[in-house]
């Protein structure tokens, strides 16, 4: 079976945008269908496609019935780039439920990654809110680039840092991006300390937290 690479990129958008809810307006018979294309039409364009690029991707779990989801990060190129509002769901439900604030969010989404949910850095840092593997299987996170998963994983972290360094959030971030443990070696443990101390923080922090609060007070 051949399969037109931006045929599938669109199948694969449309699938992720329905299972996490982003078309509010399906009815439940719609579910049954995606854009004219059955859910088994959907797998075998999915299975001639790992195929093709001679992946060997378990795809037992794919069933007419569950949720396709996405694969491991052997195929991380190939997940849906959304738009900056199409992840507005998933971070409002974070924030909802680990209560974080949804704009300090997109601020790290926007400073870690750009919303690039295949994003990796060279330290190795995955996905939209950039955790590192140790980091993630803490958090609970079986897919860093899953936009959900990491977007869940991520603002876990953020609630953590909030509740540990007392709701000081320009230490919370720091620790985010220099690790708590390098902040708590500083002597840091509220915001007027971190302001004293600026000048000791890692340039790519200090860097990091002028980034992220201009974004979180300015709004994306």
């Amino acid at each position: 079976m051949n399969v037109h690479p931006r045929q599938l990129e669109q199948l694969i958008k449309l699938k992720f945008m329905d299972s996490v809810g982003l078309f509010s307006d399906r009815s439940s018979t719609s579910s049954d269908s995606l854009n004219g294309t059955s859910e088994n039409e959907f797998v075998a364009l999915l299975q001639a496609l790992v195929e093709s690029n001679k992946l060997t991707e378990d795809l037992n779990g794919l069933s007419a019935t569950g949720n396709i989801g996405f694969l491991n990060s052997k195929l991380s190129n190939n997940y849906p780039l959304l738009n900056v509002t199409d992840y507005d769901q998933l971070i409002q439900q974070a924030s909802e439920q680990y209560g974080v604030d949804p704009k300090l969010i997109h601020a790290v989404i926007q400073t870690e990654s750009g919303y690039k949910s295949d994003a990796i850095s060279r330290s190795g840092a995955k996905g939209l809110m950039q955790l590192m593997d140790a980091t993630a299987a803490s958090l609970g996170v079986k897919n860093s680039y899953d936009p959900q998963d990491n977007i869940n994983g991520g603002t876990k972290f953020l609630a953590y840092l909030m509740q540990k360094y007392d709701g000081n959030e320009q230490v919370a971030l720091a620790a985010y991006n220099a690790g708590p443990g390098r902040i708590d070696r500083l002597g840091i443990s509220n915001d007027v300390q971190l302001q004293e101390q600026y000048s000791e923080l890692p340039k790519e922090t200090q860097n990091y937290l002028r980034k992220v609060m201009g974004i979180r007070n300015d709004g994306l």
